[in-house]
């Protein structure tokens, strides 16, 4: 596969629920040290470039928030999901990069992050997922 490259910034945004009114997060935003956002960084260094809530205006932020809505609905997520987005640097338009099902839950990981923002701590978070795969599955 062959992608254009866009010049662009990187946001990250958690997904939480099971029906048409999933809880989503405030934008986050993977900020690469140097010309690229690397292993290294992410995982050895604990994105130290990682910022939330991302600063944005109040119109870009609610339509990511509401584009990585929207995208967890199209796919059939269920329970949770870490959406990434890109905001293109010359036009700003708002771009999906991937949508991760699984994401991680580690003290490195920006999913926990994300949803710290949106006024969940670890603790909540934890029961929130476990809630949300209990009513999944029944």
């Amino acid at each position: 596969m062959v992608e254009e490259f866009v010049a662009h910034r990187e946001l990250v945004i958690g997904v939480v629920g099971n029906d048409d009114d999933p809880v989503v997060s405030p934008p986050g935003e993977c900020i690469p040290i140097g010309d690229l956002y690397t292993y290294e960084e992410k995982y050895r260094l604990g994105n130290p470039g990682f910022t939330c809530p991302a600063e944005l205006g109040a119109d870009t932020t609610d339509a990511a928030r509401s584009m990585a809505a929207r995208v967890y609905r199209a796919v059939g997520c269920t329970g949770f999901a870490r959406v990434d987005l890109f905001i293109d640097r010359h036009t700003g338009r708002l771009l999906v990069n991937e949508i991760n099902t699984i994401p991680g839950l580690t003290e490195v990981s920006v999913f926990p992050k994300v949803m710290l923002a949106a006024g969940w701590p670890y603790p909540r978070l934890l029961d929130e997922l476990y809630r949300a795969s209990r009513v999944r599955h029944r």
